[in-house]
């Protein structure tokens, strides 16, 4: 679907993505119905991730994340993702249903704390 829509647009399917998550973090905006301080230009960022907040087993580990600027993954091999995110690092938080309910840098540094009974089991 991204070729498809990079190529009737004709650009790269990067440059479409970005365009897609630029969109996405206008609209996160405009559902705030405030002022987002802005970060440095996206496009000077060297890798980006995309982490789902994933509100299938509830709101709470979502609202924990957005209260607290958190990106955060639960239990193993999702906290590996986690694992991998360095400092500039541009990460976007998408809801299902919802887009990009979040973006920043990564600040080089996982933190850890337990998660449904499990030691460590959460990685931020």
């Amino acid at each position: 679907m991204n070729q498809e829509l990079a190529e009737k647009l004709q650009t790269s399917k990067q440059v479409t993505l970005l365009g897609l998550i630029q969109e996405g973090l206008e609209q996160a905006r405009i559902k705030l119905d405030r002022p987002v301080e802005e970060p440095a230009p996206i496009e000077k960022a060297g890798k980006f991730y995309l982490l789902n907040t994933n509100r299938a087993h509830g709101n709470r580990d979502h609202d924990w994340m957005l209260a607290g600027g958190r990106a955060a993954a639960f239990h193993k091999p999702w906290t590996e993702n986690i694992d991998r995110i360095r400092k500039g690092y541009v990460v976007f938080l998408y809801s299902n249903r919802v887009g990009i309910v979040g973006y920043g840098y990564g600040t080089g540094k996982v933190e850890t704390s337990d998660h449904g009974g499990q030691r460590d089991a959460c990685h931020y």
